[in-house]
Order: structure tokens, then C-alpha cells, then sequence
């Protein structure tokens, strides 16, 4: 039974004391949403769906529901998944540039920018940009995950946003995705041994290196994820 922490003139209550307990020994593993890196660095879930609906010019009234968007374009254009993703990803990269030109980014690393935008996955294409731009604050989210002692963290998002809070924090994150397509199964997997003599050497998720699991998809994997 851990010790009971004293705070003013109440103990925290069991509950909190348990879960402050399992995040100091790992056993607690974050789930990231894609809309909070939406929030943080996209100008928010909100405005980056209703974006998304102007794009297509979606004509229903259901504007936040980006699922049933993205099946109305595919149907109207009679695209495929493969094609659905990479508009999609283009329409988000577009929407980053206009705002990281709102924001003041320098000419250079917009030009920059966008003559590799065609080339280069959203995670680069951000990276371009600069972005994510981690707050200074201690109330940043993603750092104040990132400084956990944790060695696992769940995520939607189709980007290394959470990644990149991991080696703020001067860690190494490793990362991984769910294969629930078949055409994910050819991609090597960070659990792979360097060699079948030496599966002692497998990776092995710590507080240190940690995991980082998408459990949809990545935007550099070979498949659909809507």
C-alpha cells in the first residue's frame, strides 16, 4: 500500500494516490487523441473539420462528422482509399502552410515548404514548418505527457507529434502501428530481433525508449486509414 501523501489539510483520496503510484512505476498508458494535436497545432479539431467540409463542399447539414465526409468525397469524385488519403492529407498539409503563414513563419522555410510539399510525408512537411511548436508552459500537454516515467503511449493521430514531445524530453521514442490491413503486414515492425541468435536483443519498450503505438496508421504506411 503506498504511503499517503498529505496536501494542506486532506490526503488525497485513494483513487488519485493509486493512479499518482502507477504512473511512478509505469503501469498507466496515455491514449492521445488525433483531435488534441488538431487543438494544439492545427488551429483546432473544430476549424480544421469545418475546413474540410468547405474544401469538398460538403452540401449536409452533419459538417462535424469528418467520417461521413470523407465517404461523401470518395463516392462523389469516385476516388479510392489510397487517393481519399492523400486529398485528405494535402487538404491538412494546405491548411498548416496557411497557418504558419498567419503566424509569421519566415519566407524561406515557406518556400521551402511548399516546393517539397508533393515529396514528403505530413510529419516532414511539418518538421518543414516547424511544427509542433511546444509551449514553454508547464501546462503543454504533450510535454507534461512526454515527462511521464511511462514506456507505452497510445495514439489515432496519423503523425510523430507525440514523438516529437518524447525527444523534447530527451527521450527516444520508437514507433509502431496497428497492422489491421494486409497491406501493412510487409512493413517491419520495432519488435523485429536484429537476428534470430539474438532475440535477447529485441526492443523492449522502457520509460526511456518508449513506444509509441498508432493504432490506425502512419501517414507514410502504404494504406488507407479512414
Amino acid at each position: 500500500m503506498p504511503i499517503t501523501r498529505i496536501a494542506g489539510n486532506k490526503t488525497l483520496g485513494p483513487l488519485k494516490q493509486g493512479f499518482i503510484e502507477r504512473i511512478k512505476i509505469g503501469k498507466v498508458v496515455p491514449i492521445v487523441s488525433n483531435e488534441l494535436a488538431n487543438d494544439l497545432v492545427l488551429g483546432g479539431q473544430t476549424n480544421l473539420v469545418k475546413g474540410y467540409a468547405e474544401y469538398i463542399d460538403y452540401p449536409l447539414e452533419n459538417r462535424h462528422d469528418l467520417f461521413q465526409m470523407t465517404k461523401f468525397k470518395r463516392i462523389t469524385t469516385v476516388i479510392d482509399d489510397w487517393e481519399l488519403k492523400s486529398d485528405y492529407l494535402n487538404f491538412v498539409k494546405n491548411q498548416l502552410y496557411r497557418l504558419a503563414e498567419a503566424q509569421g513563419t519566415s519566407v524561406e522555410l515557406l518556400a521551402e515548404a511548399e516546393e517539397m510539399v508533393d515529396d514528403i510525408n505530413f510529419s516532414e512537411f511539418s518538421a518543414r514548418l516547424g511544427y509542433p511548436k511546444f509551449s514553454q508552459a508547464a501546462d503543454d500537454p504533450l510535454l507534461i505527457l512526454a515527462d511521464l516515467p511511462l514506456p507505452i503511449y497510445l495514439t489515432s493521430s496519423y503523425h510523430n507529434f507525440v514523438e516529437e514531445a518524447l525527444k523534447k524530453a530527451g527521450k527516444t521514442p520508437r514507433s509502431e502501428i496497428c497492422r489491421w490491413h494486409e497491406g501493412l503486414e510487409v512493413i517491419p515492425s520495432v519488435f523485429d530481433a536484429p537476428s534470430l541468435l539474438e532475440p535477447e536483443k529485441a526492443y523492449q519498450p522502457t520509460p526511456q525508449e518508449p513506444l509509441v503505438y498508432h493504432c490506425t496508421a502512419l501517414t507514410s504506411a502504404p494504406t488507407p486509414w479512414f
